[in-house]
């Protein structure tokens, strides 16, 4: 009803309730629709910020990945520049000759691991490979969907990027753990070089390698006419011409067997280093060790003179090997 001012008539009017019932319906639904659009549009929002977010940190991500490659691939080389080295020192100790096929079989084996291990298309095929691939693919997928899930999502990183980090992950994975095992194996070959020089070096302490005094040597190993019994004799050892009373050196570590006086070699010393190996000093002027006295190599034992049925002053010196004298210069190094 419309009521106007003065003497004008008053109109009256009324809205059929079909249209009134019809602009409610439509003014309810436009409500209802404004309210989820505004709703989903701060959802989207929200997303592409966690999208802008995770792309950054996918990109980073990658880049790590990339870095660590690198670092790997450059430990497999040095574990495999390390691995030729052990094997030039397990040939130079001796070790090699001890090793058993099954040994040598395993060495192969872990130089060859390390070839497969800088080769990513050999990586590609091995079957746990393939198994770690599936595993991060799984992971990478299923966060993917939990921070999508929503009323329109948005997804910024294709099914295709997502599936090459799931392989560089587990590519990176399954080097990491091959390099560890191929590490460990190559700590435990290189422990036993150690253990094999530690022992040779022990044997070569006590293995005869020095002149027993500073001279000449005036008669050699072999067959000779001996100047007091006037016929040809074996001269067991080799003389050395020094100044009388100059140093008589031990010419390995061992233990002193005898010293004293003995019929024709006067001041006469022996010394046993073991592995059956013996050592003797005639003729000397002065002895300076006692019987079971440890000495060491290099040590000073007693001093060159003239005992015994000697000429001059010298030093008759022997090796002997599980009671067989052998030349002496055999053994000289020096």
């Amino acid at each position: 009803m419309v009521i106007p001012d003065g003497t004008k008539n008053t109109r009256t009017f009324a809205i059929p309730k079909v249209i009134w019932n019809s602009a409610l319906i439509i003014f309810a639904f436009g409500t209802i629709l404004f309210g989820i659009l505004t709703f989903d549009y701060f959802q989207i929002l929200q997303q592409v910020y966690r999208n802008k977010y995770l792309s950054t940190e996918n990109s980073q991500l990658k880049e790590q990945i990339q870095i660590l490659q690198l670092k790997m691939n450059s430990l497999l080389t040095d574990i495999e520049r390390i691995q030729e080295f052990e094997k030039k020192l397990r040939i130079m100790s001796g070790a090699e000759k001890q090793e058993s096929k099954e040994s040598e079989d395993q060495t192969e084996n872990q130089e060859e691991s390390v070839k497969v291990l800088l080769d990513d298309k050999s990586i590609r095929l091995s079957p746990d490979f393939i198994v770690l691939n599936q595993l991060y693919s799984q992971k990478l997928f299923q966060k993917d969907f939990q921070n999508n899930f929503q009323l329109f999502p948005v997804n910024f990183n294709t099914q295709s990027n997502r599936s090459q980090d799931a392989e560089n992950l587990a590519l990176l994975d399954y080097k990491i753990s091959n390099a560890s095992t191929l590490a460990n194996n190559l700590e435990k070959r290189i422990s036993e070089i150690e253990n094999e020089l530690s022992r040779k070096q022990y044997f070569f302490r006590y293995t005869p390698s020095i002149y027993p005094t500073d001279g000449w040597v005036t008669s050699y190993y072999g067959p000779r006419k001996s100047h007091y019994a006037k016929r040809i004799k074996m001269h067991e050892g080799i003389d050395i011409g020094a100044p009388s009373g100059h140093p008589i050196n031990a010419t390995a570590d061992g233990v002193i067997s005898y010293a004293g006086k003995k019929p024709g070699f006067g001041n006469f010393i022996k010394i046993k280093h073991g592995y059956g190996i013996e050592t003797i000093y005639a003729h000397a002027k002065k002895l300076f060790v006692k019987s079971g006295q440890k000495i060491k190599r290099g040590q000073r034992i007693a001093s060159v003179g003239s005992t015994g049925y000697s000429t001059g002053p010298h030093v008759h010196y022997e090796v002997r090997v599980n009671a067989v004298p052998v030349d002496p210069l055999y053994f000289i190094l020096n």
